[in-house]
């Protein structure tokens, strides 16, 4: 027979289960509680992270869609001038359903002929067009506009545009205004 060596590493110890390794079911629960709670605040910290761009993207969106409809009411869209380069005077109109510019402008290059633009807010579509020359068609120039208004006098115009984005489920309003000096005289 062979005798019992209990000092070889390869032998089992028997006994009390003191010394096996392994997590105890309260370790384990433990464990598991901290990296839940970890977990949730890694969850909550991105929730506010993604709402906090949105919300900047939306902010942008908004801010970028008035001051583009400003630019275009003041200078003009495509080949048609915009207010800058009306004649004084103009004829302003506001209602309930919002408000209409008649302006004349320079046609061709000669600078003495005129043709008649107009501009137009409708607070029912929330847009703002554009109708130039003969053709009678009005282009679309800025949507989104929660609210516009206009105040002229014979040298300008100052005009309002409230603008709306929403980025997701997160949104914001942006307010602009411009004064806008005619360059011609009348």
């Amino acid at each position: 027979m062979y005798a019992l060596d209990r000092t070889d590493p390869n032998m089992k110890r028997q006994g009390s289960g003191r010394n096996q390794a392994g997590f105890t079911l309260t370790e384990l629960m433990m464990a598991i509680a901290v990296f839940g709670l970890l977990m949730a605040g890694a969850t909550g910290t991105f929730s506010i992270g993604v709402r906090t761009w949105r919300t900047s993207a939306a902010g942008m969106d908004a801010s970028c869609q008035a001051s583009t409809v400003l630019s275009r009411i003041a200078y003009g869209v495509g080949d048609r001038c915009g207010l800058r380069a009306a004649f004084a005077p103009i004829t302003a109109a506001s209602d309930d359903s919002g408000w209409t510019i008649t302006y004349s402008v320079p046609a061709g290059t000669s600078g003495t002929a005129r043709e008649e633009d107009r501009l137009r807010y409708d607070s029912g579509t929330q847009t703002i067009a554009h109708q130039g020359g003969s053709n009678g068609v009005w282009n679309v120039i800025g949507k989104n506009v929660l609210a516009s208004t206009i105040s002229a006098t014979s040298a300008d115009v100052t005009v309002m545009i409230r603008s709306t984005a929403i980025v997701g489920n997160c949104g914001t309003v942006n307010e602009k205004t411009s004064a806008i000096t005619f360059r011609n005289g009348s």
